[in-house]
């Protein structure tokens, strides 16, 4: 779990903000993003880190999606 975890955030901690700032940037409906339950409230915090550096707003649904989990469910 730790392993998924770090192998996690590395990704998150720029793939993601760029992500979701570019979706921003086009006028593109902010994204659903998962992740694991764990991570959450780190990538949550991330992404106010981000904010703030960047003084712009990052607009995005982060939803905790764990193994088993069905995502229609979770959407509707």
């Amino acid at each position: 779990m730790l392993t998924t975890s770090i192998s996690a955030m590395v990704i998150v901690q720029g793939g993601l903000p760029m992500y979701i700032a570019t979706r921003g940037l086009y006028n593109l409906k902010p994204p659903t993003v998962f992740v694991p339950p764990c991570i959450k409230d780190d990538v949550e915090d991330l992404l106010q880190v981000h904010r703030r550096m960047s003084q712009i707003e990052l607009k995005v649904e982060l939803v905790a999606l764990d193994l088993g989990m069905d995502i229609a469910s979770l959407l509707s």
